[in-house]
């Protein structure tokens, strides 16, 4: 969680910019562990605005990530 450590350092402006010049792979490294977490204030906010640039960059594969990060596959696993 280094680079979530260095996001927290930023102004509101200076992490809208460093969200959109993330890469896909880097924004879903980000969110997956903050969403099998409570989040605080922060987080959730961090979260919002990397599920939205995903969002918008490709609303199809947000549709199968946001399920994935919905239900899992380690809770379905076993069923």
């Amino acid at each position: 969680m280094n680079l979530m450590k260095e996001l927290q350092k930023l102004p509101q402006d200076s992490l809208k910019i460093a969200i959109t010049r993330m890469t896909w792979d880097e924004l879903i490294g980000l969110i997956r562990p903050i969403a099998r977490k409570d989040r605080g204030e922060y987080t959730e906010r961090l979260y919002s605005m990397c599920c939205e640039e995903l969002r918008n960059r490709n609303p199809a594969a947000w549709l199968r990530l946001e399920a994935e990060l919905q239900n899992p596959w380690y809770k379905t696993w076993n069923r």
